[in-house]
């Protein structure tokens, strides 16, 4: 994964990389990147903008042996928002890596930037020695995880077939009001504290081996978008509406965390070595076909949402998502158990737009429509997954995805210890 920077991070990046940056004026409404590299620096490398929703290249140039440059992209104001710069470069055996992004293009708008790629490579044999073990064991790492998570997926699929159909039992009884309630808040609670202990051990233990250069690996998050019908049968979201929140959530979680939000069923297969899963929305959501009745569709947030969840508001969740079938094995077991996301039409009161019972409950309850922030679904994932509210009162981050009172400014942010404890949560594994 390429490490997310700023502009200022220039002239030296990691991995002996060394620039000379010049900067000038240039065309009001775009953004033109030049870049060169030094007679020594030989191995292909790459400048390119790419749709940070897709992935798709919208214009990329490079250089290699003999071609020094310059080479030259240029990106409009229009796609600012969609797209970030990312530098490229061969790694080891000569695979083709992306190395470093830049999100905020707005703030180079007008500007001529001209990179001229000086080093490339470590200094001593001691620096190239530890540089090519440290890569080796980050290839290694994700071609295992890759064929981990492969027969994982198959084992959820077929044996999981028969554990969903037990789980499904279960969630009969966990729809009973208040003593069913109960049983699956405490199963809920035990799931989540062994799984929250199993995660931090194996982050401890990647955390040490990142001084040495090894990256701790990409962890999945599986997500379920329900959206309701109103009385007259009519979606309370349309899938524009839900679309603008996941991009966000999809974004921000990997780019920040390294944890890629994919969807739940059956062969959903990912590796690390792609940036993104599934980006549509269709991929993600279940759009009901009957519709639902005010309780669930007008709801309580805070206090009054988990006495809701206590009785009959709590009761039809639950058998809405114990009806989907897949995905209630893994919410017995707790770790790697999906987050279910109601699109639901109100919060009575008016004063929220999404909410959460944090460890207690898998589902969370989310506002689509126009005038809600597109980081309310992100924002409930993220008390989902062991963030609490961050205060509006100075010094808090206007950015900060977990901002209460106010919606987060975008681009959206964490908080490194924010990080850590999103990455050691039971929704978030690595297989």
């Amino acid at each position: 994964m390429a490490d997310r920077i700023n502009w200022s991070a220039f002239p030296n990046l990691r991995d002996f990389d060394r620039f000379n940056v010049v900067e000038t004026t240039g065309t009001p409404g775009e953004i033109t990147i030049t870049m060169n590299t030094a007679s020594a620096v030989t191995l292909w490398k790459s400048i390119k903008f790419i749709n940070i929703h897709t992935g798709r290249i919208l214009t990329e140039q490079q250089t290699q042996d003999a071609n020094h440059g310059p080479v030259r992209i240029r990106i409009s104001s229009a796609d600012y928002p969609a797209h970030k710069f990312t530098i490229a470069k061969a790694k080891i055996f000569g695979i083709h890596t992306d190395m470093y992004d830049i999100f905020e293009l707005v703030e180079k708008d007008g500007r001529s930037i001209t990179l001229t790629w000086l080093t490339d490579g470590p200094d001593n044999v001691f620096s190239a020695i530890g540089s090519f073990f440290s890569d080796l064991v980050n290839g290694v790492i994700a071609a295992v995880t890759t064929v981990v998570r492969a027969v994982v997926t198959v084992i959820d699929a077929v044996v999981g077939f028969i554990l969903n159909a037990l789980a499904w039992v279960a969630g009969f009884i966990f729809s009973l009001p208040v003593i069913g309630r109960i049983i699956e808040g405490i199963v809920n609670i035990i799931g989540w504290l062994v799984s929250t202990i199993i995660n931090a051990v194996l982050d401890i233990i990647f955390g040490l081996l990142s001084i040495i250069g090894i990256r701790p690996p990409e962890k999945l998050l599986r997500i379920v978008i329900i959206v309701q019908q109103d009385g007259f049968g009519v979606p309370v979201a349309t899938a524009a509406e839900v679309q603008a929140q996941l991009d966000v959530m999809i974004e921000l979680y990997k780019v920040r965390a390294n944890i890629k939000v994919i969807p739940f069923r059956p062969f959903q297969f990912t590796t690390p070595f792609s940036s993104h899963a599934a980006t549509a929305v269709e991929d993600f959501t279940v759009f009901e076909n009957r519709p639902s009745t005010p309780q669930t569709l007008d709801v309580n947030c805070g206090a009054a949402a988990f006495g809701d969840d206590l009785l009959t508001t709590g009761s039809s969740f639950e058998l809405k998502i114990n009806n989907l079938f897949w995905g209630n094995a893994r919410r017995l077991v707790g770790h790697g158990a999906p987050i279910y996301v109601f699109a639901v039409r109100s919060f009575i009161g008016g004063t929220s737009a999404g909410c959460s019972l944090a460890l207690w409950s898998n589902y969370v309850t989310v506002q689509f429509n126009s005038g809600q922030p597109v980081t309310g679904m992100a924002h409930e994932c993220g008390h989902a997954c062991n963030l609490w509210a961050h205060t509006t009162s100075p010094p808090a981050f206007p950015s900060n995805l977990m901002r209460t009172g106010t919606p987060a400014t975008l681009p959206a942010t964490l908080e490194d210890g924010q990080v850590i404890l999103m990455r050691a949560a039971h929704h978030c594994t690595f297989f």
